[in-house]
């Protein structure tokens, strides 16, 4: 089978897709099956367990993938805004987003969008530092998006 060969490379892009994803949530099930049918397909895709050096400044190598990334899929899962490495990725895709031109493609697994904003909400006046005041505005603003809701059929 031919598997269609990614324009990552000549459009400036290191990746085509960057995925947020919660490792203890999704990682062995939704995430692991969704990377594995993107790489298939040809698609570029940063997935942090596989691309981030052993060593290395987790957050400025987040980063630097999601400027490299077309565009970024956030996998919302029940614990994923426990997370603040997650926190942090929604608002760097979000500021990032909003600087160039970055797709968000959010998929709620096992997830309603108003629990997200809900969490956000009691999230609020818990993140005291600086740089955490944006997050919870963030997961509201990305949480209203539209995106793919995926449960039990």
């Amino acid at each position: 089978m031919a598997t269609q060969k990614s324009h990552s490379s000549n459009s400036g892009y290191t990746y085509d897709v960057f995925l947020s994803f919660r490792g203890i949530d999704t990682r062995k099930s939704f995430t692991d099956h969704l990377y594995k049918a993107l790489k298939q397909a040809g698609v570029e895709t940063f997935r942090d367990d596989d691309e981030i050096p052993r060593g290395e400044n987790i957050n400025s190598e987040l980063e630097r993938a999601i400027k490299q990334s077309r565009m970024s899929t956030i996998i919302f899962s029940k614990d994923y805004t426990s997370s603040s490495a997650c926190l942090y990725e929604v608002d760097t895709i979000l500021e990032h987003s909003k600087n160039m031109k970055h797709g968000i493609l959010p998929v709620f697994y096992h997830v309603e969008p108003a629990e997200l904003k809900q969490q956000a909400r009691d999230l609020a006046p818990v993140l005291t530092k600086e740089h955490q005041k944006g997050w919870s505005k963030a997961l509201q603003e990305v949480a209203s998006m539209a995106g793919m809701p995926l449960k039990d059929q």
